[in-house]
């Protein structure tokens, strides 16, 4: 599965974070680059994240306290292109 981190403003104002984690994370990356235009006053600032590490608390059952990424800048107009 595929995860990517947008980091949305308007206006150049800080809106939200949006995390995608989904097989089909391209088209929906995309879908949500072509729903928020520059002509509209907005910014997105795109990463694809890989994970590194989770940090795993073990008893009677596991459950995952926190997960490391690894960021790498995604270039939009590139990936509107390659979808």
């Amino acid at each position: 599965m595929k995860r990517y981190k947008i980091s949305l403003t308007r206006h150049g104002h800080y809106w939200c974070e949006i995390a995608i984690e989904s097989h089909q994370a391209d088209d929906v990356l995309v879908d949500m680059i072509e729903r928020l235009p520059p002509e509209e006053g907005f910014a997105l600032s795109v990463w694809e994240e890989t994970e590194l590490a989770r940090l795993v608390e073990v008893g009677k059952t596991a459950r995952v306290l926190g997960i490391t990424y690894e960021k790498t800048p995604v270039d939009i107009r590139v990936a509107k292109k390659t979808s």
